[in-house]
């Protein structure tokens, strides 16, 4: 029983789905009860058939309103029509005081007459839009239905094809632009009627208060039938009540007028979405053509041939309007004259200017008309200046098509360098900023021609008043002078002739300006297209994304469009299951749609009978397969087995959701929809939406029983598929994917059933969607380290030592690896990046450790051209070897990152980067120092190349001049260091000076020097403290360098005397550096001096049992047996003094100041030579002794 339950709730749920999604069939979904039919659940076609549905409905109550209306205002007509003939009856039979009123009833009838068939004609034209505007929405219709493209593909296509696609796209464009002019002007006219409304019921309310006031007049006067007061006030009382007929005429007609403004407005809107349907297309066409354009050197040959006449034809033109400016020119300065002598009589009258006299009119009159006669041959003058433009703008044009087709041409033929398509790009850039920023001054200029057009009708009404004022002054002022007042009447209409003459030539302006448009138009497209033609040839940028990613502005539209979809989708939700909706509806159907619901339940019961069978056959024929050998059969037929379980399980679930699946993408309405107004799911986005969105629980109850089962059955086969330890890793890894594409991918169909084609959001799941997917791919990846490198293991050295490297920084590869494949995620679109990320880099680390090899090797092995190794010192091999071995290491580098630089140019795709490098060097890469003069990398280079010369003008000076001076003067080797250091600092001084003042900073390092030169003396006190003293040193010469000293108990040959520092170095090969004012303030021991001899003393102690002579003669033996020792000054030897274990002989002996390090070897010599000796003569040594007595009476205690 409770499985049959089931069944019939199944059942009765999947059939009350079907009947409710046939039911709603046409029905619009409004969200909110305050909105209007939204479209956001609607395709486009679906749309605009919407539209259509709604403007049959709309224009049959307004085709009604509009019969009400024209029927009340014929009888309006026919009233007036009546009041006009009974008055002029009156007007026959009147006295002439009454005849002249009746006649300003008359004239007021006769208007209101006017007002009345002018608001029919309102109303007729109103009616005329709605058929335009349906006719506009079906062609919207079929262009939609239409494929994307309007011709056939040929395979190659002329530059003929190309320029007839342009013009076609320009002359849409123009259109475009010319529609919007026109709903701009529509509103502006919209705006304008709603104002006029609102004085109109202002002007209403002060008639209606002036009637009340007349007529509360006129029961204050008595009613007497002959009293000339009351028939006055009755008369004005009849005119005021005309003349708010008339004001509630126009009133109406403005409100008509309103009405028909919005229709034309919207009218307006459908045409200008046509026509970007259209242009859109074309331009697909012309994307079409542009990939398979061929040119020939005839068609540049032809055009150059075609530019040459029109260039001279355009010279032709220019010369005809010139003539004609120069005379419009002389003309209008006659105009202005007449008008400046018509305002000198002005002033020189001062009561004229009251325009008391029929004089005065005259003047006015005039001047009114040399005035605008004098505006409209500025007006001339602006015309001929407009048409110079347009003939400029048209042979500009035609130039530049040549040019764009010559550099098409060059780019066809590869004719043409990287770097000219820098050229190009940059000049055609400006060229295109210039016309556009000429685009908008014409716009402004068609706004000021359209404005001075409302101005010049205003002057007109102002003339006609004039006009009127003077037909009204004819008995007055001008009686007697009909001369002047004819004069007078003849320069007002000649002003009006004037003024009507200025509208027809801003007209004529306002043409030749939207032609003017049109052409920038052309010009800018034409920019456009070879612009980003260039762009395209142009060397990639590793930042251009693809045209599918989404941008920073896309992602949040996006998210903006998530929002929305879940407000408006809940809002309106319940009202999709109501049931008092669904009962209403229920109630609204014909029989042949009950018919078709039977049709639709029986082809549902008929599929879900097919289904059950279909679905225990295949049951039953996957699990009689028994488990292959191969791992990927077993895991295929592990998921055959899970998934038929879950067809046996849950059929009627699956079945249902399969079903509804179908009617979405077959569209059961094509097959039954003979029957009534049969809908289904396919006809409503709505639903759809529905059904994705309640999808995706389902999907994750089966993805969770579904890969429940594959677990079970991967344990009860003894885990062959997946291995028992990395299980659970597994089972999260498969989770992942089926959670994520069940969730992800119905949401994504719902995002596109609601939004727009601009929006995003549909490209953004499937984004995330990808990551999920990259991440999930590389998990198993840095799973399976071992195996894959186990798979991976080359035999060539060079690919084992790639492997070993990707081995030791793995998981850092694999991330890599997942940088990569975001990257190229077509909606993050970084494919430029992702290739030189990939290849470009590698490449790049491998050339820059290849560089670093050589530098290192050529560091190594150019050592010894410079220093050289001697008795186990480094030397120099010449003067500041050291200093030109630092700069060849340096040269050396600089000149491999140049090559290097080269090459990875190369594998960037990058041309000719050493001149890119030395512009950016030259130009850009400064300080401007004014003048003209730049300080940059040029000028550092420079001022080193200076340096350089310097040291090496000081070593050649050093090596071939003072060398030879040298051994000339038989100079001494201090003297010798000290000239040539001095000489050195001399020369660097000089160089450093001169080659400041060759980069232009001369001046400022001497003012800077100078500024300096205070802070720098008292923080480096110390320092030029040290230089003194190693000037002192180098002049007064207490030590020289290779003297022996002993300074502050520090002993070695002195190496180096620099002005701030000595160098010695001692007998440990310690190289001590001492600053040269403890030189100059300590006391020196300067073994070599004296440049003869040197002494040292060696202290002997014998035995007292021993014979002191005997002693004495065994030493001085061995001090004359030793070559070494000199003879004079002769040897010392005494006795020196009595010491507590014997006698202490003290010996003093001589060498030469050559042998000065050898003093520790002589003295050791000397030493065993002794021992020697006194062991042969029994000659003792005495040591320390200590004799220890102990007493008895202490021991016992």
């Amino acid at each position: 029983m409770k499985k049959l339950f089931n069944k019939i709730s199944i059942y009765s749920l999947a059939i009350v789905i079907l009947l409710t999604c046939n039911t709603l069939k046409t029905i619009s979904f409004t969200f909110t009860e305050d909105k209007p039919e939204t479209a956001l659940f609607l395709n486009p076609i679906e749309l605009r058939k919407k539209q259509i549905a709604d403007l049959n409905q709309f224009e049959k109550s307004f085709l009604q309103q509009s019969k009400d209306a024209k029927s009340n205002i014929s009888k309006k007509i026919g009233l007036v029509n009546s009041q006009i003939t009974e008055t002029e009856s009156l007007i026959k039979n009147s006295p002439m005081s009454e005849a002249e009123i009746y006649k300003k009833k008359l004239n007021k009838l006769k208007e209101r007459k006017n007002k009345l068939q002018n608001l029919k004609e309102s109303w007729n034209s109103a009616e005329e839009i709605i058929p335009e505007h349906k006719k506009t929405l079906e062609e919207i219709i079929e262009n939609l239905q239409k494929e994307s493209t309007n011709q056939e593909v040929k395979l190659v296509y002329s530059l003929k094809d190309l320029k007839e696609a342009q013009n076609s796209i320009t002359e849409l464009m123009h259109k475009i632009n010319i529609e919007n002019f026109k709903k701009e002007w529509i509103l502006k006219q919209k705006k304008s009627e709603e104002d006029d409304i609102q004085s109109i019921q202002k002007e209403i309310d002060t008639k209606k208060k002036e009637q009340k006031r007349i007529l509360e007049k006129n029961t204050t006067l008595k009613a007497d039938d002959d009293s000339i007061s009351a028939k006055n006030a009755l008369h004005q009382a009849e005119i005021i009540d005309i003349d708010l007929n008339i004001a509630n005429d126009r009133k109406e007609n403005a409100e008509i007028s309103t009405i028909k403004l919005d229709l034309e407005i919207k009218n307006k809107e459908s045409e200008i979405k046509l026509l970007e349907l259209r242009l859109e297309k074309l331009k697909i066409d012309l994307s079409i053509i542009q990939d398979r354009l061929y040119i020939n050197k005839a068609d540049l040959e032809s055009m150059q041939e075609e530019l040459t006449k029109e260039r001279q034809a355009y010279l032709e033109v220019v010369n005809e309007l010139n003539k004609e400016k120069e005379y419009k020119k002389f003309e209008k300065e006659n105009y202005r004259l007449m008008v400046s002598l018509l305002l000198d009589e002005k002033k020189a009258k001062p009561d004229i200017t009251k325009i008391t006299d029929a004089r005065s009119y005259l003047i006015s009159s005039q001047t009114e008309n040399a005035e605008h006669k004098a505006l409209a041959l500025e007006k001339e003058l602006d015309l001929i200046e407009s048409r110079k433009y347009l003939a400029n703008d048209k042979i500009n044009l035609k130039e530049l098509d040549f040019k764009i087709v010559d550099i098409l041409y060059k780019l066809q033929t590869q004719k043409f360098k990287k770097s000219h398509l820098e050229k190009w790009i940059s000049n055609l850039s400006e060229s295109s900023k210039k016309e556009e920023y000429a685009k908008k001054s014409l716009d402004e200029k068609r706004v000021d021609v359209s404005n001075s057009l409302t101005e010049a009708k205003l002057k007109l009404d102002r003339i006609q008043t004039a006009i009127d004022t003077i037909k009204k002054k004819k008995d007055s002022i001008f009686k007697g002078k009909e001369q002047i007042f004819q004069d007078s009447l003849n320069a007002y209409r000649e002003a009006e002739q004037n003024i009507s003459l200025q509208m027809s030539i801003s007209q004529e302006i306002f043409l030749v300006n939207s032609e003017l448009i049109k052409y920038k138009n052309d010009i800018l497209s034409q920019y456009q297209f070879i612009l980003s033609e260039l762009e395209t040839r142009k060397s990639f940028s590793i930042w251009k994304r693809s045209q599918v990613a989404i941008s920073l502005d896309g992602l949040l539209k996006a998210l903006d469009d998530a929002e929305e979809f879940v407000k408006e989708f809940f809002s309106y939700l319940p009202n999709l299951i109501s049931p008092k909706a669904f009962i209403t509806i229920v109630m609204q159907q014909t029989t042949f749609d009950f018919l078709g619901w039977i049709i639709l339940i029986c082809m549902f019961f008929l599929f879900l009978f097919t289904f059950k069978i279909l679905s225990k056959i295949i049951y039953q024929k996957i699990n009689c397969i028994k488990l292959p050998k191969n791992k990927f059969n077993i895991f295929i037929a592990l998921i055959s087995k899970s998934f038929s379980d879950l067809l046996v399980k849950y059929p009627n679930s699956i079945y249902v959701w399969l079903f509804i699946l179908l009617d979405i993408n077959i569209n059961f309405k094509k097959l039954i929809g003979s029957f009534g107004t049969f809908a289904t799911y396919s006809d409503n986005n709505f639903l759809k939406i529905c059904f994705y969105t309640f999808s995706i629980p389902f999907l994750l109850f089966l993805s969770f029983k579904f890969l429940s089962t594959l677990i079970k059955l991967n344990k009860d086969n003894n885990c062959i598929m997946i291995p028992r330890n990395i299980e659970p890793i597994y089972k999260v890894i498969i989770q992942t994917f089926l959670y994520s594409t069940v969730t992800l991918y119905p949401l994504k169909e719902a995002f596109s059933l609601f939004v727009d084609k601009s929006s995003r959001l549909p490209d953004l799941v499937e984004t995330i969607y990808l990551i999920i997917i990259s991440i999930l791919i590389i998990i198993p990846i840095m799973l399976h380290k071992t195996k894959l490198v186990e798979i991976f293991s080359p035999q060539n050295n060079f690919l084992r030592k790639i492997v070993s490297f990707v081995s030791k920084n793995y998981y850092w590869s694999m991330l890599f690896l997942f940088l990569l494949m975001i990257l190229f995620n077509p909606y993050i679109g970084y494919y430029n990046l992702a290739i030189m990320i990939g290849y470009a880099v590698p490449l790049t680390i491998l050339t820059l450790h290849f560089i670093m090899f050589i530098h290192s090797f050529v560091r190594s092995s150019s050592v010894y051209w410079f220093i050289r190794e001697e008795d186990d010192e480094v030397v120099d091999r010449f003067e500041h070897a050291k200093v030109y071995y630092g700069l060849f290491v340096i040269l050396s580098l600089l000149s491999l990152l140049v090559i290097s630089l080269i090459f990875m140019a190369k594998i960037w795709g990058v041309e000719s980067p050493l001149e890119s490098i030395w512009y950016l060097i030259q130009d850009k890469w400064t300080i401007d120092l004014g003048d003209g003069y730049k300080f940059g990398i040029i000028q550092v280079f420079v001022f080193g190349l200076f340096l350089a010369s310097g040291y090496l003008v000081s070593t050649l000076l050093d090596k071939f001049v003072l060398i030879k001076f040298f051994d000339i003067l038989r100079m001494e080797f201090g003297i010798r260091n000290t000239v040539s250091s001095i000489s050195h600092y001399i020369i660097i001084y000089l160089v450093i000076v001169i080659g400041l003042t060759y980069i232009n900073l001369g001046g400022f390092v001497k003012w800077v020097s100078a500024a300096a030169a205070v802070g720098i003396g008292f923080a480096l006190k110390d320092l030029l403290m040290d230089l003194v003293c190693g000037f002192l040193v180098l002049i007064e010469r207490p030590i020289e360098i290779g003297n022996y000293v002993e300074i502050d108990n520090v002993e070695g040959t002195v190496k180096k005397i620099t002005p701030r520092t000595t160098t010695i170095k001692n007998g440990l090969q310690k190289s001590i550096i001492i600053p040269n004012r403890d030189v100059i303030g300590k006391a020196i021991i300067n073994w070599t001096y004296s440049r003869t001899d040197i002494g040292f003393e060696i202290i002997v102690e014998i035995s007292y049992e021993n014979d002191p002579e005997l002693v004495k003669k065994i030493i001085l033996d061995i001090l004359q047996s030793d070559s070494r020792i000199l003879r004079s000054p002769n040897p010392i030897l005494r006795v020196e003094d009595f010491g507590e274990n014997g006698y202490k002989f003290l010996i003093r002996a001589f060498i030469s100041v050559r042998r000065i390090k050898e003093r520790w070897d002589i003295a050791a010599h000397i030493r065993s030579q002794i021992l020697k000796e006194f062991k042969k003569h029994n000659i003792i040594i005495p040591y320390p002794q200590r004799e220890i007595k102990i007493l008895a009476d202490y021991s016992k205690k």
